[in-house]
């Protein structure tokens, strides 16, 4: 069959969706919760592939369900700027199961006990009648992690470039990387989460000629 042809015939027979872009979406993620709600997991003792997967899983689908409120309710900049939260949960996820999986994973749960200790050292400072006494094996744990913001002691870009131990570049032949999550969507993202100057065009306004007000130029006022 010749190739135009074939266009031509998918041309003829396609319809246009009268669905809303943001109804697809909506169903899409009610469709992957239900998917995973009916499975009944049953997560094995220690076993953090598992735990952490699930507990991965069910926050991208709360925040997704989050991104899609704040689209409805046309706050579009917001909710371009929490989609980050669905990529840094892409490339922790990916990370873990790229390699050393269970080594990973478990490194990842133990996290809490540096997040413990950091926090503890928080109320030192300003809540020094709370603070507590932090059991040995915890402070062992935490030891292993010599940044309090970086549990795996990569940087997400380090996270999303090492190369895939399965998928191969049809381009190049080598191990894939997800160079474009993070050279496009993760550094387009974060200027909406910390917010830099191109995240504020929604509400910037024109010196010397327009009145200001909350959210101008785009939205709901």
């Amino acid at each position: 069959m010749r190739a135009d042809y074939h266009i031509d015939m998918l041309s003829s027979s396609a319809k246009p969706c009268s669905r809303l872009e943001t109804e697809h979406v909506r169903r899409f993620i009610a469709d992957a919760k239900r998917c995973l709600n009916e499975a009944r997991y049953y997560p094995q003792v220690n076993g953090y592939r598992y735990m952490v997967a699930l507990a991965l899983y069910s926050k991208c689908t709360i925040v997704a369900e989050a991104v899609l409120v704040l689209i409805v309710n046309d706050f579009g900049d917001e909710a371009f700027g929490m989609t980050r939260t669905l990529v840094d949960i892409f490339f922790t996820l990916r990370y873990i199961t790229n390699n050393d999986t269970d080594v990973r994973a478990k490194r990842y749960a133990d996290f809490c006990a540096k997040d413990s200790v950091v926090w503890n050292e928080v109320t030192k400072a300003y809540w020094p009648h709370h603070t507590q006494t932090i059991p040995n094996n915890i402070l062992a744990i935490a030891s292993n992690y010599p940044s309090p913001h970086s549990w795996s002691g990569k940087t997400a870009k380090e996270m999303a470039l090492e190369p895939d131990t399965i998928e191969i570049d049809a381009k190049t032949g080598e191990p894939f990387t997800h160079d474009f999550a993070y050279q496009v969507i993760y550094r387009w993202t974060s200027h909406y989460v910390h917010p830099t100057i191109g995240a504020l065009e929604s509400h910037l306004v024109q010196a010397g000629r327009d009145v200001f007000a909350v959210r101008s130029g785009r939205g709901r006022i």
